[in-house]
């Protein structure tokens, strides 16, 4: 009876035993397959190789399906272009648009689509086409417009308000609207073929759109457009 106990004991034992040494290699089976996974997962990762000294596929093969090198092939979208719309007040129902590009430096230019001699109401109501000419908005507007980013008011006019949209632009979709800016025809300026017009022709040539409507990109409209009011 004693000897079947004994037996009895040391079988107990050693399933315990079995038990333990199987849960102790379960757990390295699981840590070794972690690390495996873990490692695998980091062969894309060029920050990882990079450490390891190795080199990663986005950095030889520039022009292959790697998700890292699609990234890397994307120009950095380093410029910018701001359209804005202002208006005098409330009442005021033929408004001003403008452009403002930033290249990579900082530096930033401004330009705006005017009458080349003043205009008179008439001319728009009636769509008389007079002389235009693109005119930089350093001096006046800009220098406003930055203004009131930073106050909301317009030092120029007590009751003005501005309303833009802006775009983070590559190098080349900058290139395309500069190209655009100086190839725009002067003439005719007209109620159709005004600054709104203008705006967003520059904008649309660096890849983005703000006006898809058949309507003219009048610049109360864009001023609506752009979430602009009055309080």
């Amino acid at each position: 009876m004693g000897a079947i106990a004994t037996q009895m004991g040391d079988a107990a034992m050693s399933k315990a035993t079995f038990t333990t040494y199987a849960n102790l290699n379960m757990n390295m089976i699981k840590s070794w397959m972690s690390k495996q996974t873990s490692e695998q997962m980091d062969m894309g990762n060029p920050q990882s190789i990079a450490a390891a000294g190795g080199t990663s596929y986005s950095d030889t093969n520039k022009n292959g399906p790697s998700t890292d090198a699609t990234k890397q092939d994307e120009p950095p979208k380093d410029h910018n272009i701001t359209i804005v719309a202002h208006l005098d007040n409330e009442d005021d129902w033929i408004g001003h648009a403008f452009v403002i590009m930033r290249n990579a430096k900082g530096e930033e230019i401004a330009k705006g689509y005017w009458p080349k001699d003043s205009a008179d109401a008439k001319d728009f109501i009636l769509g008389t086409d007079i002389d235009g000419a693109v005119y930089d908005e350093k001096g006046d507007y800009y220098e406003r417009f930055n203004e009131w980013l930073k106050t909301g008011k317009d030092p120029g006019k007590p009751n003005g308000q501005f309303a833009y949209k802006s775009f983070a632009i590559t190098r080349q979709q900058y290139g395309d609207a500069m190209k655009a800016m100086k190839d725009w025809s002067a003439n005719p300026y007209s109620s159709s073929r005004m600054c709104g017009t203008f705006a967003t022709h520059v904008l649309s040539a660096s890849g983005n759109k703000v006006w898809d409507r058949w309507l003219d990109p009048h610049p109360t409209r864009l001023f609506e457009q752009f979430g602009g009011k009055f309080e």
